[in-house]
């Protein structure tokens, strides 16, 4: 839904509820505003917590390009190797 989506809903919902007067017998019109009001911000956390992880996994694999990189480039100039540390493995009992 995105940024965009959370907050037309949340808008859209505080209009319902706020703003208008009139009501249909078959809907409560307020009633359906603070659900849209909740979807909006609902939306909102969502996305920004995606965002994070997102970003989170994009400096990782930033991270791992810059230290192949880096090994090429030694490799290339004939200095040794920097040993990478081998990966932790889980204790078993």
């Amino acid at each position: 839904m995105g940024i965009g989506g959370s907050i037309f809903l949340l808008v859209l919902g505080a209009i319902l509820t706020f703003a208008v007067k009139s009501s249909p017998d078959w809907i409560s019109l307020q009633t359906t505003g603070v659900i849209l009001m909740i979807a909006g911000a609902a939306g909102i956390v969502l996305t920004l917590t995606f965002w994070k992880s997102k970003k989170a996994a994009e400096s990782a694999t930033v991270e791992e390009i810059r230290r192949t990189n880096a090994a090429r480039r030694d490799a290339r100039r004939g200095e040794p190797q920097k040993a990478a540390p081998e990966p932790r493995k889980p204790q078993q009992d």
